[in-house]
């Protein structure tokens, strides 16, 4: 879990700057007060109690509400253990990092206790059901990036009905991380993702670098517009962390 590890000292300390781009999508708003109040429950599993203390170590700190915070937030009650301990409760969302190891006879108990369950795979040999990364470092970021949107402080964010919306697409999940030394490398990283786009049903962006603009926003709004299908949901968000570097974590939902 070194990876992990590494991860957790830069992006633990990104502040959340978001927005979101809907095409084709007017009933569902994307502003953050919508959800005033709510409280979500999220669990994430491991193989083991190692790799759980390190999965902590990594999200944990992301919850925190901002001091000061101007605009209401999503309360986010997270909990990871390893699963082979028994989990307690109900959640509105539960996480398998590297699910490839999960007991089949665990999976029918746990989809009881949560009403969405996502199994994550790290570079697959082949398709599986759930979400497919290209490294363990790539999960990571998706999970820790999400944490921050969802739980963040600005006006317009990924809300969690939003996130729904992206999650309930049927089809092929996978998923990636990439960091970039400019701008112009990190819109040719996106768009040689997407190039086959025809076939994808939605798209989920969230973009971290030092010094982003709305500029930057706007671009890779345009970006991506230009190359996917109009009906397909797309999502973008800014984090805007402390290091000198672009970066970014795209997953992708495609037919099957």
């Amino acid at each position: 879990m070194a990876i992990v590890d590494e991860m957790a000292s830069s992006l633990r300390r990104c502040l959340v700057a978001t927005g979101d781009v809907e095409r084709h999508k007017t009933d569902v708003p994307s502003c953050r007060t919508e959800h005033h109040g709510q409280t979500l429950r999220i669990a994430v599993l491991t193989a083991t109690d190692a790799q759980a203390r390190a999965w902590a170590r990594l999200l944990m700190p992301l919850i925190q509400r901002p001091v000061g915070s101007r605009w209401p937030e999503v309360s986010i009650a997270l909990h990871v253990q390893s699963w082979c301990l028994p989990l307690l409760g109900t959640f509105d969302e539960i996480h398998v990092a590297d699910a490839s190891g999960l007991p089949t006879e665990l999976l029918a108990e746990l989809s009881t206790q949560t009403e969405l369950f996502s199994l994550h795979y790290l570079a697959p040999p082949t398709v599986n059901p759930g979400f497919n990364w290209s490294s363990e470092a790539a999960l990571a970021a998706y999970l820790a990036h999400l944490l921050l949107v969802l739980s963040g402080s600005s006006f317009f964010g990924l809300s969690w009905r939003d996130y729904l919306a992206h999650r309930n697409q049927l089809g092929h999940r996978r998923g990636t991380y990439i960091q970039a030394g400019s701008w112009d490398e990190l819109r040719q990283s996106i768009r040689g993702l997407i190039s086959s786009g025809s076939q994808v049903l939605s798209a989920l962006l969230f973009l971290e670098g030092y010094s982003l603009t709305i500029g930057n926003y706007v671009d890779v709004c345009q970006l991506l517009e230009d190359v996917l299908p109009m009906d397909c949901r797309v999502s973008v968000c800014t984090l805007a962390g402390e290091e000198e570097r672009y970066g970014f974590t795209l997953l992708v939902t495609s037919q099957a």
